[in-house]
């Protein structure tokens, strides 16, 4: 009963905090764990009180939930983070793999790209 309240929690977060950034486990412990609270609370960044943790070639990443694309940028050249949309986050007995391969494939198949889009969903732009 109460993991599914929990995940209707989370299936809240996922929807009212679209813009994720996903950081290095190494930079979101010991006292970088209080340097990135420290810093989204000065800015008042729309953090969520929830987040992610998923892996990628056996490396782990702590994702961070904003409701603003704005917040999620500055978020992002603060720590080195990457962008991370939620459909890469994984499911079911695979819920914790970040499907992160799944960009290089629209990359390979676009001629060229500039930045990292958060706008429609999308992540890509191409020139």
């Amino acid at each position: 009963m109460v993991a599914n309240a929990y995940r209707r929690i989370l299936r809240g977060a996922d929807q009212n905090f679209p813009f994720w950034v996903a950081l290095h486990e190494d930079k979101c412990i010991g006292q970088n764990y209080h340097k990135i609270r420290d810093f989204c609370r000065e800015r008042e960044l729309s953090l969520s009180r929830h987040g992610h943790s998923v892996t990628w070639k056996h490396e782990y990443y702590q994702v961070f939930m904003f409701a603003e694309e704005a917040d999620a940028e500055v978020f992002r050249k603060e720590f080195g983070g990457e962008a991370m949309h939620p459909s890469e986050k994984g499911h079911g007995k695979n819920w914790a793999r970040w499907k992160k391969e799944t960009q290089f494939k629209i990359l390979k198949s676009m001629n060229s790209w500039t930045d990292v889009l958060w706008s429609s969903g999308s992540r890509f732009a191409m020139n």
